[in-house]
C-alpha cells in the first residue's frame, strides 16, 4: 500500500507545475521555441548568403561586365603588316585604362583592375610573331596559339611586299640577238690570234663572224686586208662594197676602198668616194692625208695643200704628211716647202729614189744658190 501511495503521490507533484499556470523553465523555453519554427527560414537564409557573395565577386573581378567606354592604346611604333592581314584581328582591338570622367565612373577597384587587364591584352597583342613565321600567308582560322614573346637580338620579319622591293633585279635573259653578236665578236677575236699561224683558218673564222654579225666592222676590215694581202684583190674590194651597202657613211671602210682604188691606179675615184663622205671624220689625220694624196695626184695642188695642213695639226711629227705636203709647196714653186723637204730627208734613208727626188725638188725652189749637201 505504501508503495502505490508514494507513486500516486509522485505523480501528483509532476502535475503540480502545469496546473499552477503552465510555468516552465528559462532553460527550456529556447530549446522549445527552436522546436517550433518553421523548416523554410534556414534555406531562404542560405540563399540570401549565396547570392550577396555572388554580387560581391560580379563587383569586384568582373568589371569587363560593366558598360564602360575604353579607349585604344597606340603601339609606340608602326610595324610593317603584309596586305594578307592588314585587316587586324579582334584581338587586336586593345582597350587602354579609362581616363577622365569614365575613370570617376568607376570604383577605385574596378579601374585599377580594368586597367590592368587593358595593360595585358596590349602586351599581348604587340608581342612580334615567332621568328620563322611568314607574314605573306595569312594563318589559319583555328584558334591562335598564345602569344610568345620574340628575343630581343631577333630582327622583325619583312613583309612579302617589301622582300620583293628590296630583291635585287633579276637580270634579263639574253635575247638570240645579242647572244648572235657575242659570238661573232668571239669568232673575230679567235680569228686575230690565228692570223701569224694560218691565214686560212683566220679568214674563214672572219667571214663566219661577219656571217653572224654583218655590221661587224672590224672583222670586215681585217677580212678585206687579209684578202688584199693574199692577192684576193676582187673579193678585198667586195668584201668593202658589202659593208658600205650596209653603211654607206661609215669611214673606216670608205678609207680602205680609197687606199685600194689609188692603189690599183683609180685616184679619182678614190678621191671621189673621201669628198663624198658625209659626216667626213675630221679628227682622222689619215682622212686628210689621203685626200691630200689624191689631190696632188690628180692636180688640185690647193685642195692638197689645205689636206696636208689639216692633217698636220692632227698629226706635226707624221712624216709621211711633211713630205706631202713640201712636195705641194715645191710643185707650187712655194719656198716655204724647204722645211717640210729637209726634215722628210733627215727621216728617210739618203741613196732611195724618194731622197733623189726630194733633193731634186730642193734644188730647184726659189733662191737656191747651191745643191745641199748629201
Amino acid at each position: 500500500m505504501s508503495l502505490i501511495h508514494d507513486v500516486l503521490r509522485d505523480l501528483d507533484r509532476r502535475q503540480a507545475p502545469a496546473e499552477q499556470g503552465n510555468a516552465v523553465p528559462a532553460a527550456l523555453q529556447s530549446s522549445a521555441a527552436a522546436r517550433r519554427r518553421p523548416r523554410w527560414v534556414l534555406p531562404v537564409i542560405a540563399g540570401a548568403g549565396l547570392i550577396a557573395a555572388s554580387v560581391a565577386f560580379w563587383w569586384l573581378y568582373l568589371p569587363a561586365a560593366h558598360p564602360i567606354h575604353v579607349h585604344s592604346i597606340a603601339e609606340p611604333s608602326i610595324r610593317p603588316v603584309s596586305p594578307a592581314t592588314a585587316t587586324p584581328p579582334p584581338s587586336a582591338a586593345l582597350a587602354s585604362a579609362p581616363t577622365g570622367q569614365e575613370s570617376i565612373m568607376q570604383t577605385p577597384a574596378a579601374a585599377s583592375l580594368s586597367t590592368k587587364a587593358a595593360l595585358l591584352r596590349a602586351l599581348a597583342a604587340a608581342a612580334p610573331a615567332a621568328p620563322g613565321a611568314r607574314l605573306s600567308r595569312p594563318a589559319p582560322s583555328a584558334a591562335p596559339p598564345p602569344p610568345q614573346a620574340a628575343p630581343t637580338a631577333a630582327p622583325t620579319p619583312i613583309p612579302a611586299t617589301r622582300q620583293a622591293d628590296r630583291a635585287p633585279p633579276a637580270k634579263p635573259a639574253s635575247s638570240g640577238f645579242d647572244s648572235t653578236r657575242e659570238r661573232a665578236l668571239a669568232l673575230y677575236q679567235s680569228a686575230q690570234s690565228l692570223e701569224g699561224v694560218d691565214a686560212g683558218a683566220a679568214q674563214e673564222k672572219y667571214q663566219e663572224a661577219l656571217r653572224l654579225n654583218p655590221r661587224l666592222v672590224a672583222a670586215r676590215l681585217r677580212l678585206a686586208e687579209a684578202l688584199w694581202s693574199a692577192g684576193e684583190r676582187n673579193a678585198a674590194m667586195d668584201t668593202l662594197r658589202a659593208g658600205l651597202g650596209l653603211d654607206p657613211d661609215n669611214g673606216p671602210l670608205a678609207l680602205l676602198q680609197a687606199r685600194f682604188l689609188a692603189a690599183t691606179e683609180h685616184p679619182a675615184a678614190a678621191l671621189a668616194i673621201l669628198l663624198a663622205l658625209r659626216p667626213a671624220p675630221v679628227g682622222n689625220a689619215d682622212y686628210y692625208g689621203m685626200i691630200g694624196t689624191l689631190a696632188q695626184q690628180t692636180g688640185h695642188l690647193p685642195m692638197a695643200r689645205e689636206a696636208f695642213a689639216n692633217a698636220l695639226l692632227l698629226a706635226p711629227d707624221n712624216v709621211r704628211w711633211q713630205m706631202g705636203m713640201g712636195i705641194t709647196l715645191a710643185l707650187q714653186g712655194k719656198s716655204a716647202a724647204r722645211p717640210y723637204l729637209e726634215q722628210s730627208l733627215a727621216a728617210i734613208p739618203a741613196h732611195s729614189s724618194v731622197a733623189r727626188y726630194l733633193e731634186s725638188l730642193l734644188r730647184n725652189l726659189p733662191g737656191s744658190s747651191s745643191p745641199p749637201s748629201p
